[in-house]
């Protein structure tokens, strides 16, 4: 969560450079070949974060899920003993939060890339360029997203598809 937190930043940082640049309709090519080489250090910084964090996100998402789906699970068992119960459905909550803050800070880095493509295409035609249009290229084919060893991104509507996930996994352990 800490790694993207810091990576939104700086893409925020980027963001509202780009929004002040379109604003003040800046043509200068030497301005806009600077910000394509920052925003290509700031696709090079989320693959090095990517690089040393991505297995740790699978491992990280895989045992998060085999955990709810364990205890939601072991909650459907019928017992007496309630301190069970009240255990395996307060782990299964934690658990979700705890998913839910790293898709939604994870995530907060996905939505600001978002945010940089849609300044870039509200720039006037005044102050576009050539290396405006690079930026723009480039953007669009290198997103700022933190992956879970490049089988998913992080984005806030994993949140949903992991709920579904499990609902789906949950009925298929209910019916054996």
């Amino acid at each position: 969560m800490l790694v993207g937190t810091a990576l939104t930043f700086k893409v925020n940082q980027f963001s509202r450079r780009i929004k002040e640049m379109s604003q003040r309709q800046i043509n200068d090519k030497q301005a806009w070949q600077t910000v394509r080489n920052d925003y290509a250090k700031l696709f090079k910084l989320c693959q090095i974060a990517n690089k040393y964090l991505s297995n740790t996100i699978l491992i990280s998402f895989t045992f998060n899920l085999y955990f709810i789906l364990i205890q939601l699970f072991s909650s459907f068992i019928r017992t007496k003993n309630v301190v069970k119960k009240v255990y395996y459905l307060m782990s299964v909550f934690l658990v979700s939060i705890r998913i839910t803050c790293v898709c939604v800070h994870g995530g907060h880095l996905y939505e600001e890339w978002l945010t940089i493509g849609s300044h870039l295409n509200s720039i006037p035609s005044i102050a576009y360029n050539f290396e405006a249009e690079r930026l723009t290229q480039y953007v669009l084919t290198c997103p700022l997203v933190l992956t879970g060893n490049h089988f998913f991104n992080i984005t806030r509507s994993l949140i949903l598809k992991i709920a579904g996930a499990i609902v789906t996994y949950e009925l298929v352990l209910i019916q054996f």
